[in-house]
């Protein structure tokens, strides 16, 4: 993850310039209030912000959950270099929305900070964004992610054209999700690059970890919902790698959930007078999904049977080409998903 050192600026204190601010102009740092000397603690709040990264600037979208008493302050600051940091103009578009904007005129990568502070009557808003992005032109380049995580590997010719690549890490928290998160979460940038050809990814999961087999590279969509997209492991050096055409929010999840049978047919216990009844099994994996029908069998009286699946409907079905015999006939399932995880169903019927 980032570690990102907070500049020690001022938070602005003194009643703006009457007449420059718009939104602010008759109200005081203090809330306005006669003999309130604004020196009361304030809980401390974020900005929740938008992001719009270009090949030549850098644009924000902050909003505060009350109206600020001021207009905010927003500076950059380029890590690692102890210059004086560069004031960013803000734009306030209401008492609670507002804008800034970075210029970048270096052709070369860009790695900094930028701190946005403000106040409003109940709290201080403290938000640090870090700024990360290499440049890559067609020649292509090989990336090394954040505090060793990975590496990412752009051919050279898959790109028409000049682009400043990003590998953002977000905090995430799937503590109320099935799925065990296992890397940090990656969000690829510009989603919208045209890729001539794949590009190669690889990502680091835990030395000590105990089920790597279980492990896959996940691709988030816009509904929040992850999707398995593949993953190939390479165990002696705790890393998984895997080509990918296009650039998204990815992450190494582990799936120890096996598939879930919803309905079978005919059910069990149940008494046929039909000889030649259809014998099937609905079924669904929510995460890593199955692979192939190699991955699911369907016996009748302990023989495999040639059974017909049908992926939209998400079963799989047999029909005996002669009819069975009278009394009792046993039906096993069985079907595991791309992590191995397997499930397995035993019922019986009974022919008159």
């Amino acid at each position: 993850m980032f570690t990102v050192q907070s500049p020690t600026y001022t938070i602005l204190s003194a009643k703006p310039q009457s007449g420059e601010l718009g939104f602010f102009e008759n109200k005081s740092a203090s809330g306005g209030k006669e003999g309130d000397t604004g020196l009361r603690t304030k809980s401390v709040r974020k900005f929740t912000v938008e992001e719009d990264f270009q090949p030549h600037f850098y644009y924000v979208s902050f909003t505060s959950q009350q109206d600020l008493l001021y207009l905010p302050e927003a500076v950059y600051e380029e890590d690692g270099k102890p210059k004086t940091p560069r004031v960013l103009g803000v734009r306030a578009l209401s008492p609670r929305r507002f804008t800034a904007v970075c210029s970048f005129d270096s052709i070369n990568d860009i790695n900094g900070n930028i701190h946005i502070m403000g106040e409003s009557k109940d709290f201080q808003y403290d938000t640090m964004l870090p700024v990360l992005a290499y440049r890559v032109t067609p020649k292509g380049r090989r990336l090394s992610l954040p505090n060793d995580e990975g590496t990412v590997i752009i051919q050279e010719g898959i790109i028409l054209h000049d682009m400043l690549f990003r590998a953002g890490i977000e905090e995430y928290n799937n503590s109320r999700e099935k799925y065990e998160m296992v890397s940090d979460v990656f969000t690829f940038n510009p989603k919208e690059m045209f890729l001539r050809a794949n590009i190669y990814i690889e990502l680091r999961y835990p030395e000590n970890d105990l089920l790597p087999e279980k492990l896959g590279m996940y691709a988030r969509d816009n509904e929040n919902n992850w999707h398995y997209i593949g993953g190939i492991l390479q165990t002696n050096r705790s890393r998984i790698s895997m080509d990918i055409s296009s650039l998204e929010t990815i992450a190494v999840i582990r799936d120890t959930i096996p598939p879930v049978i919803h309905l079978i047919e005919p059910n069990n216990g149940e008494v046929l007078e039909q000889k030649r009844p259809e014998i099937a099994v609905w079924f669904d994996d929510e995460f890593s999904g199955i692979a192939e029908e190699t991955d699911m069998a369907l016996y009748i009286d302990d023989n495999k049977v040639i059974a017909e699946w049908e992926p939209i409907m998400k079963k799989l079905f047999y029909i005996p080409k002669r009819p069975l015999t009278s009394g009792s006939h046993r039906v096993r399932f069985n079907v595991q998903d791309r992590m191995k995880n397997n499930t397995e169903k035993v019922w019986s019927f009974v022919i008159k």
